[in-house]
């Protein structure tokens, strides 16, 4: 099992699209740490700075400033 990288509370740069498409990179806040996926990658549940939603992302579309 993975450890997570990033910590609740920490700011993140979120950059991921659907079915293959990149969107623009927003920032976001970690809100909650979640459970690997099922090939092992751990998941987090972020808000984008712009959003009112929350989302769950993979540790893989998320990075530092």
């Amino acid at each position: 099992m993975v450890r997570h990288r990033y910590k609740v509370g920490q700011s993140l740069s979120y950059s991921a699209g659907q079915m293959g498409r990149r969107e623009g990179t927003r920032t976001c806040k970690v809100m909650r740490l979640l459970p690997n996926d099922e090939s092992g990658v751990p998941q987090y549940r972020i808000q984008c700075t712009a959003e009112a939603v929350e989302r769950v992302a993979k540790e893989n579309t998320l990075s530092h400033g």
